[in-house]
């Protein structure tokens, strides 16, 4: 009975590292693809080598990478000079305006 339990919290524990493990790769695959496009003007450019491209994608998501940190840093400062009621406050308002982008890339 106890090898059991032992055997039923090992399989558990494995299966919640495997749905971590899961989703962590599920976001980052997700991030990987929303910036393996070409943007404007480089995706114009019918001169550019495989080489440049792989370059410039990389470049790019390097560049997002770091406007994302500065931005999260940005809401974070913010974040801490607000009262509680302020941020509850703040948090409705981007939950608002969240739920209106989604909303509105979904009627395309």
């Amino acid at each position: 009975m106890r090898l059991a339990k032992v055997f039923a919290a090992v399989f558990v524990v494995a299966l919640c590292a495997s749905m971590v493990t899961h989703a962590q790769e599920a976001q980052e695959k997700k991030q990987s693809a929303r910036a393996t496009k070409l943007v404007k003007p480089w995706v114009d450019m019918s001169s550019l080598s495989d080489e440049q491209k792989s370059r410039i994608i990389e470049i790019h998501r390097e560049a997002l990478d770091k406007i994302n940190a500065i931005r999260k840093q940005e809401r974070e400062d913010i974040m801490a000079l607000l009262s509680e009621e302020q941020k509850r406050e703040a948090r409705e308002l981007m939950s608002k305006r969240k739920q209106e982008s989604t909303a509105g890339g979904n009627e395309d």
